[in-house]
């Protein structure tokens, strides 16, 4: 430690993060490979054998890597003079020409903002003329290079393919993989979606490996003639050094795309098995088996792209430590509604760039080279603005009267001219607080450079409004014992036709005909789509399957004692009629009632014009009956309620069959219909259909309409992202997060309104109106409830809900 002293400043703190950062790659590489071992292990372990990875197989890029590499690009490129290596030779010339051509735009934007920034007119207009000169040529390298690009992938799917096809199309092979090999199951995926992926990453290899090798090149040749060949030598460093830790951090993302692309696979193999075994899947009423099959692979996908998704994000934390962001202020403005911004750093170019975004017309991007700033902190100019943006300048800016700014200033080191400091200030409409922070920039004058220095809070605070005060939190407490409350009036939807159940009832009469429900027997009903002068509408129903029979005759040989012998005489139906009873238990007739034998498959029922059947000895015929009745009512405002038995009809509802035969002799059968009990949405299914949703559960309320059995819900939570929803009937949804809730406060502090709508919830239909109100703290206009009011014909519930806003996130 003693010689660790003695160094010089700059090699301590270099030793000592060269240190950090070799301990944080080597903890991160630690967990990457334990995490992605594990998650590779338990998906492909999950999933079904003949698509997992043998132990004995690595995918990595190795030797065996490389060498099926080669073999496949000997099938793509088959030969040196063909059409594949005309166009990597295009692609390759057009890569040249981009580079070039974002060599000269950049030359330019440099030339147009030193113009701007001495107010050189001349020199702008004239680095203007040049750009729109160029802008044809560089629109057609771009497009060149797009063109070329798609062509090659095509052409080398096109050689793939058809070489695959070839292969597997010869002989008995197509059979032999599809029957007898059971170690691909999903070819058809391996010959269309596989293939074009990969002949799309091959050309795309071959770009993002030329690409970067060409812009170091020609780059470091550009700044070597303007900062000496130090500078572009640490760069190509720097990119070399990055590469090949991100490149050993990103190497489990080969095994994980390989194990996405199994299961995909799977996935797409299971789904297309049920389509060419279905027939036989049906016969043994397998469906259930299936959909747990299909359940199976889809959950298993999820679970690996989730896990992917995870490693990528861990990725991306890695990636932005080579960003180059030195200081970003930002605040959400109530008063219009945007994001007050204010971003200092270096571009890729090593230039000093601010940018400031107030609105969607007032905004600026300000960029410096270390020459214009070291002149700057040489001359010390009076004129130490840099940039501002303000509402003066919105021409959009029609919705805020109050004052906004964002303000960057030069501050001088009247001592050095080696520092230099940016002073930048942030105004929202919406409040007074002046955010600043100063931030030092160190000039490197022997080199070039800039480096960033100490970044020093001024002024103001950068709080959303999430964390509130102890004046807030009491008088919160006021307002919670203030609130109403729930009011609810009216009768709730009857549920209790879930205990009723349907009775068999037997054939009973004189006549040998015998009628009794089949196995299949259902009773549907349908409501007509409109009412008649009187109230009143046609309520249909069909009887599914009856099925008809003749009973047998018997003559007893009482002389004989012997086994009686049954005679077969056919009989027929002369007449058939269908009867409903009503609450007063009195029968009254159906009208337009018809019959039909049933239907093969899904053909339409033959209705007979007549209703004369024979029916022969030993014979069943089943057939399909249908009718109508009048109903006085309203009908269902929707198709599940038109599928119903209207309200007003008894439950079950009993249908009489009476069957008149050729002799005058009659028989009945009594068939009922019960309607799907009522299945209305309550607190705990509520909760249950959002569960993937809620992060904190607040309320439910709801509001019946028992004329159309219908319910009005709405419910209340705060979502896992930190949004606060509302919901009314499910599909009118709003989702409201600390920014929106804080240009609710703010329109309301100016509008002097202590209740507005929320946007989203509100909803009409007919009879039925639900409303979602956010209320105001009328001293300090803070938001603090929501009043639900929901009404239908025959109800009316009122509920105010204390809402947590100080869990309400922003959510960027």
């Amino acid at each position: 430690m003693a010689g660790m002293s003695k160094l010089p400043a700059i090699y301590r703190h270099g030793f000592v993060l060269a240190t950090s950062m070799a301990v944080s790659y080597w903890m991160t590489v630690k967990w990457l490979r334990q995490r992605s071992k594990q998650l590779l292990e338990k998906d492909i372990n999950s999933s079904m054998k003949s698509h997992v990875t043998k132990k004995n197989q690595s995918v990595a890029v190795d030797k065996r890597f490389f060498r099926n590499l080669i073999a496949l690009l000997k099938i793509l490129v088959p030969k040196i003079f063909c059409g594949e290596s005309l166009f990597l030779a295009l692609v390759a010339a057009s890569l040249i020409a981009r580079t070039y051509a974002d060599v000269w735009m950049i030359k330019n934007s440099t030339s147009v903002e030193s113009a701007i920034i001495g107010r050189n007119v001349p020199l702008f207009k004239e680095n203007l003329a040049r750009f729109a000169y160029a802008m044809p040529l560089i629109a057609f390298v771009n497009n060149a290079l797009r063109y070329t690009l798609e062509e090659l992938k095509l052409r080398f799917r096109k050689r793939l393919s058809l070489y695959l096809y070839d292969q597997y199309l010869k002989g008995f092979t197509y059979y032999q993989v599809n029957t007898l090999d059971s170690r691909i199951n999903n070819i058809d995926q391996l010959l269309t979606q596989d293939v074009e992926k990969f002949c799309s990453s091959v050309a795309d290899l071959y770009t993002n490996i030329s690409k970067p090798f060409l812009d170091i090149i020609i780059y470091a040749r550009k700044l070597s003639g303007s900062i000496g060949p130090g500078g572009p030598s640490l760069l190509v460093l720097y990119l070399v050094c990055s590469g090949l830790v991100l490149t050993r951090l990103r190497r489990p993302i080969g095994r994980m795309t390989v194990a996405e692309q199994q299961f995909e696979g799977e996935f797409r193999y299971v789904n297309s098995r049920l389509i060419t075994n279905c027939e036989e899947i049906a016969f043994y009423n397998g469906s259930r088996r299936e959909k747990m099959i299909i359940r199976d692979g889809f959950e298993r996908l999820i679970k690996h792209l989730r896990s992917l998704i995870i490693f990528r994000l861990v990725m991306g934390c890695i990636d932005s430590v080579v960003a180059k962001s030195w200081l970003e202020m930002k605040q959400h403005d109530a008063s219009d509604d945007y994001e007050k911004c204010i971003q200092i750093g270096l571009n890729n170019i090593l230039k000093l760039y601010i940018r400031l975004f107030g609105t969607a017309t007032a905004f600026g991007l300000w960029v410096f080279d270390t020459s214009e700033l070291i002149q700057i902190a040489t001359e010390k100019r009076k004129d130490n603005l840099i940039a501002r943006a303000d509402n003066a300048d919105n021409d959009d800016d029609e919705k805020s009267s109050s004052d906004w700014f964002l303000e960057c200033k030069w501050e001088y080191d009247t001592s050095s001219n080696t520092n230099l400091f940016i002073i930048c200030s942030l105004k929202t409409g919406s409040d007074d607080n002046v955010l600043s922070y100063k931030l030092q920039l160190i000039l490197d004058h022997s080199r070039m450079r800039i480096k960033k220095g100490e970044i020093t809070h001024l002024s103001g605070d950068a709080d959303d409004g999430s964390t509130l005060t102890n004046e807030q939190k009491e008088r919160l407490q006021e307002l919670a014992a203030q609130i109403p409350r729930p009011e609810r009036s009216g009768p709730e939807i009857d549920t209790s036709t879930r205990n009723l159940k349907i009775t068999k009832h037997e054939c009973e009469g004189e006549s040998s005909i015998r009628m009794t429900n089949g196995n299949t027997n259902t009773v549907e009903t349908y409501q007509a789509h409109h009412t008649e002068v009187n109230n009143t509408f046609t309520q249909c129903f069909t009887i599914k399957h009856i099925i008809f029979s003749k009973k047998s005759t018997i003559l007893p040989e009482i002389l004989n004692q012997k086994r009686s012998q049954p005679v077969d005489k056919p009989v027929s139906v002369a007449d058939l009629t269908v009867f409903y009873q009503m609450h007063d238990g009195a029968w009254r007739e159906c009208q337009d009632v018809a019959i039909a034998p049933i239907p093969i498959r899904n053909e339409e029922p033959r209705w007979l014009t007549e209703s004369v059947i024979n029916i022969l000895p030993d014979k069943l015929i089943s057939f399909t009956i249908r009718g109508t009745l009048r109903v006085k009512g309203d009908i269902g405002l929707d198709n599940a309620a038109r599928e119903r038995m209207h309200r007003s009809l008894p439950q079950p509802f009993k249908f009489k069959i009476v069957v008149t035969d050729s002799s005058g002799k009659q028989c009945s059968l009594i068939v009922e219909q019960l309607n799907k009990p009522l299945d209305p949405l309550t607190r705990e299914s509520f909760i249950y259909d959002e569960k993937s949703n809620i992060g904190e559960f607040l309320a439910f309320t709801y509001a019946d309409d028992v004329e159309q059995e219908k319910r009005l819900h709405a419910g209340i939570f705060i979502n896992k992202l930190g949004e606060l929803v509302v919901k009314i009937s499910g599909s009118y949804t709003g989702a409201y997060d600390r920014k929106i809730i804080r240009a609710m406060q703010y329109r309301a502090k100016q509008n002097k309104t202590l209740e507005v709508d929320m946007e989203g919830t509100t909803y009409d239909f007919y009879d039925t109106h639900g409303r979602a109100i956010a209320i105001f703290d009328p001293e300090t206009y803070m938001f603090y409830a929501v009043r639900l009011e929901l009404t239908t014909k025959t109800s009316k519930t009122v509920e105010t809900v204390l809402i947590p806003v100080e869990k309400i996130k922003s959510t960027d």
